[in-house]
């Protein structure tokens, strides 16, 4: 019996967490360089492809929020362009400092009880917490020509997506 009530609780929990902490299942292009949010948002305009940018995975704590939002700045702006999500990992700590920094899109996989306060903290802002799709992301770091890996990784999902394939 106790087994069973364990079971009910954690799939309540799923259920909760499903609620407050939406997967976006778009690809998602990482970033870490002025660069790299220039190329996206390039490949952005030239496409028309719909994408998610985040921040690589390290940079929120190796950067700090304030200065990834600097980078950021150029697709923060621009009206209709790619949802912008600051990466926190599991670090409660880096949430609260992009909250204080004013990201209003995070992405946080730390405990599924810390998630849920950290969710109705962000809730109480106007701040979306939301799970990121890794299926399908490009992780931008030294290439010599990022828009050109943007435009091909981009191109790969489309295919994937017109076959069904995700």
């Amino acid at each position: 019996m106790a087994r069973r009530q364990g079971v009910a609780r954690r799939q309540g929990a799923d259920a909760i967490k499903g609620a407050d902490y939406p997967v976006i299942r778009r690809p998602v292009i990482r970033f870490r360089t002025p660069e790299h949010i220039a190329a996206a948002l390039e490949v952005g305009r030239d496409d028309g492809v719909s994408f998610v940018l985040a921040s690589a995975r390290d940079a929120q704590r190796a950067m700090g929020p304030a200065l990834l939002r600097v980078i950021a700045a150029p697709a923060l702006v621009w009206a209709g362009g790619p949802p912008v999500v600051i990466d926190c990992g599991d670090d409660a700590g880096g949430v609260m400092a992009a909250l204080a920094a004013g990201w209003t899109e995070l992405s946080f996989d730390g405990a599924p009880g810390l998630r849920i306060k950290l969710a109705q903290i962000a809730a109480q802002r106007g701040v979306r917490l939301l799970t990121l799709d890794p299926a399908r992301e490009l992780v931008l770091r030294d290439e010599p020509d990022p828009a050109q890996a943007c435009r091909v990784f981009l191109q790969q999902c489309n295919d994937e997506s017109q076959r069904g394939i995700s």
